[in-house]
């Protein structure tokens, strides 16, 4: 399923000039981020985000090149624990 809403995504805006923000639960953001990586998913340990956790890929104009993986599970944006 990441594969089709990776392809659907790049249909949309592969080449146009846009940040695209994708919001769903941890498994849906790993197991897409291996769809733009192009990596064989990990059934048993796919690339996790935490609640917030901000994960960010940067995808070339052509659609069929493995995109950049820029910061992944980055939660530095969220207050200290230790309040």
């Amino acid at each position: 399923r990441a594969v089709r809403v990776r392809d659907a995504l790049l249909g949309l805006y592969a080449h146009a000039d846009e940040t695209i923000l994708v919001v769903s639960h941890a498994e849906t953001v790993g197991r897409l981020t291996e769809a733009f990586l192009r990596v064989p998913p990990a059934p048993d340990d796919p690339p996790w985000s935490d609640n917030c956790g901000i994960t960010r890929l940067r995808i070339g104009q052509d659609p069929d090149v493995p995109a950049i993986l820029l910061a992944q599970n980055d939660t530095s944006h969220l207050a200290s624990d230790a309040a």
